[in-house]
């Protein structure tokens, strides 16, 4: 009995080292090797595989008001409206600010957001609309935080119950 139990051990050590799928220990994965895997990912070298994609409208199949036979036609119709009007890479046409001064304009008006404690659709639809503004419209240096201003008050006055007024942007710019 005590040679088999020896023998069991052997071949579960045998299983380990060849590498045998019936290998229970949890394979651990360096950095190195997961941001090798992301990066391949990312670059379109590997491809990830596909999940099974959840119908979140399966649940309303049977409500009438759902319209549920429409989905495919609404989400078609979403995604072309996103590439008709999605906002392109402007940074090249824009000739007085650039990425850095963009990125600052948006830390500010997050902190703004912050300190009017505005709801979070606010603060994406004001850098929707700086960034729809700067995709058509060549901006000066010095117009371009007047551009965050102005969209932060036309966001607050579609999302939020109580917009600040011009008068708090004023008080609250540089």
């Amino acid at each position: 009995e005590e040679e088999a139990s020896h023998n069991e051990k052997l071949d579960e050590k045998k299983r380990i080292l060849s590498g045998n799928k019936n290998n229970k220990k949890k394979r651990v994965h360096s950095l190195t090797s997961v941001l090798t895997a992301r990066s391949k990912l990312a670059c379109g070298v590997a491809t990830k595989p596909r999940e099974q994609i959840v119908n979140i409208d399966a649940a309303d199949a049977d409500n009438e008001l759902a319209v549920v036979e429409y989905v495919e036609e609404i989400y078609k119709f979403y995604k072309l409206a996103e590439e008709e009007h999605g906002v392109f890479d402007y940074m090249p046409s824009q000739s007085h600010i650039n990425e850095k001064m963009r990125m600052i304009l948006v830390d500010w008006l997050i902190e703004v957001h912050n300190k009017f404690e505005l709801l979070p659709e606010t603060v994406y639809l004001a850098i929707d609309l700086v960034d729809r503004y700067l995709s058509k419209k060549v901006v000066s240096r010095r117009e371009l935080q007047l551009v965050g201003i102005a969209s932060m008050l036309l966001a607050s006055k579609y999302e939020e119950i109580w917009a600040p007024e011009v008068n708090d942007f004023i008080c609250i710019s540089d």
